[in-house]
């Protein structure tokens, strides 16, 4: 009987060592799967950051591209039907590139001075802006404050 309960207890100690091992096995299986899923995900979102980039980049570029070429029709328009002393005369290289000094001047709403050109010379771009509108630079209010 002693015998007996010794091969019972071997017996349910092997089939537990096999269980043991078929679970280890069925784990490991598992982490191998759940890696292989994790690097596809990081791939995956790796790609899709990648491609986010490339279009925000395009995007990017075919709006310049847009903006430049908006800009060149406006001065050729602006070119074509401007004319000089109600001339049939069209705007010189050098006339163009003073109206457009004056147009960006005139769009500087915050700025007081802008520095350009190759020595820099300051343009005083509130009285730029007085002066391609005609309106006074200062002027004289009564009783309330006055904005120019």
């Amino acid at each position: 009987e002693n015998s007996l309960v010794r091969t019972q207890i071997r017996k349910q100690a092997q089939k537990t060592e096999e269980a043991r091992k078929m679970h280890a096995a069925v784990r490991a299986k598992t982490n191998v799967s759940l890696a292989a899923y994790r690097k596809n995900i990081t791939v995956i979102e790796a790609s899709g950051i990648a491609e986010k980039h490339r279009l925000e980049g395009a995007a990017a570029a075919a709006a310049e591209a847009n903006t430049i070429q908006l800009e060149a029709d406006v001065v050729k328009f602006v070119r074509d039907v401007v004319k000089v002393n109600k001339t049939n005369l069209t705007m010189s290289l050098e006339q163009l590139v003073t109206y457009q000094r004056l147009m960006m001047l005139q769009s500087q709403t915050e700025a007081h001075f802008i520095y350009s050109g190759s020595p820099v010379e300051p343009v005083n771009a509130q009285a730029a802006r007085a002066l391609s509108s005609r309106r006074p630079l200062f002027r004289r209010c009564e009783g309330a404050p006055c904005s120019i």
